[in-house]
This record gives structure tokens, C-alpha cells and sequence, in this order.
């Protein structure tokens, strides 16, 4: 199962959130993955596209780094509930144009994810 998700500067955790829980099912205790036991690929089209905080963090990528790394996500339905994930993969694009100013993305997402040109 491939789903698209397309980044914009207004893109915000909440809806990255409610993305992913539209497109899980339960499966069993805290454990929640694509239907039918299938694979549930993410494409996010332009990653770096996000907007920075104050902080400079680009909250959207921090989250998707916390879902790739610890395969868990809260729920917001219910409070302290862990949702568990099963079965998740993320593929995502990012435009670079030397010279240009374009957006980075932080170390620490870049460590999960393998470049090509």
C-alpha cells in the first residue's frame, strides 16, 4: 500500500499524525500497520520543504524521524496511548539546486535516509 504525502511551508505534525492513523488498522494489543498485513509506504514529495521554527527545527522532520526510529507514535484520540507501528516504510524527495537557497534537513533524519543524484 503507497501512499503520498506532499510537504508545504504550512505542512504541520498534526497533519503528518492524522495521515498516518487515517492508514493503519489495529492488529493486535498496541500494535497498529496496513491493512491486510501489508507494507505501508510513505512518500513524502519535497521534505525540506517545511517551514523552520524559531528554533530552526523543521517539526515535520523531527517527527518522521521519531516514527523511522522508534516505530511508535501517540495517540491523540486517547491520552497515553501508544500506538505501535508495524510494517512502515518512508521514501521522500527533496529538490537541491546548488547555488539556490534551498532548505537542508537535520543530520539526525539524514542518518536513516540514503542519498542519490
Amino acid at each position: 500500500m503507497v501512499k503520498r504525502l506532499n510537504f508545504s511551508s504550512s505542512t504541520n505534525v498534526s497533519q503528518i499524525q492524522k495521515f498516518i492513523e487515517s492508514n493503519i488498522v489495529h492488529r493486535k494489543g498496541f500494535t497498529y500497520g496496513a491493512p491486510d498485513k501489508k507494507q505501508f509506504i510513505i512518500f513524502v514529495d519535497d521534505i525540506n520543504v517545511p517551514t523552520p521554527n524559531e528554533y530552526g527545527t523543521q517539526r515535520c522532520n523531527e517527527f518522521i524521524r521519531q516514527v523511522v526510529d522508534s516505530r511508535l507514535i501517540h495517540s491523540h484520540s486517547k491520552p497515553f496511548e501508544i500506538k505501535q507501528l508495524e510494517d512502515i516504510s518512508f521514501y521522500s524527495t527533496m529538490t537541491y539546486e546548488p547555488g539556490q537557497t534551498t532548505k537542508t534537513i537535520d543530520p539526525r533524519l539524514l542518518v536513516y535516509i540514503i542519498i542519490t543524484n
